[in-house]
């Protein structure tokens, strides 16, 4: 494991972050790992709310759209319905985030919720305030602790790069 610095990640970086969201507040990152360009932004955690109605859930302080054609699968990888899904279900979303869009999900794949649950953002650095310690990912904030991780990916080489130039489509 090779540790780097807060002041080494920058905007446009991807990222993999283990820790706890905390509701009004932000994630709070245990482990932070820089990785590789990344094909899809990833959200693993719990359901704050459903609104079936407006066909939203809300996850990291985040209101998401689910389309009528997000393909969605329960544990076992069977076609789920949104209508089974509950506040408090943990969920892994795999999708695209843009500022203009906010997180887009392709798939929604519902987990074993239980009684401590392991969350993760995976993504590119929206922005980062190097004096605050703080950065957002997928539009969700990202805090730091004293006893926050900070490493390489499995590829050092290409996390190393220069990161390219966030553009928002």
């Amino acid at each position: 494991m090779s540790l780097i610095e807060f002041s080494d990640l920058q905007a446009g970086h991807s990222v993999k972050i283990t820790g706890k969201f905390r509701d009004g507040a932000g994630f709070l990152a245990v482990e932070i790992s820089l990785e590789p360009a990344l094909k899809d932004s990833e959200i693993e955690c719990p359901i704050q709310s459903v609104d079936r109605r407006r066909k939203v859930l809300r996850l990291c302080d985040q209101e998401i759209l689910i389309a009528d054609d997000l393909e969605m699968k329960d544990e076992e990888g069977a076609p789920l319905n949104a209508v089974a899904l509950e506040a408090g279900d943990m969920i892994k979303l795999k999708g695209r985030h843009t500022p203009a869009a906010g997180f887009v999900p392709k798939r929604i794949k519902l987990r074993e919720t239980r009684e401590f649950n392991i969350e993760q953002v995976q993504g590119v650095i929206d922005k980062i305030d190097h004096e605050r310690k703080i950065f957002w990912v997928n539009g969700i904030k990202i805090l730091m602790s004293g006893k926050t991780v900070i490493e390489l990916g499995e590829t050092p080489e290409e996390a190393r790069e220069a990161p390219t130039p966030y553009i928002p489509i």
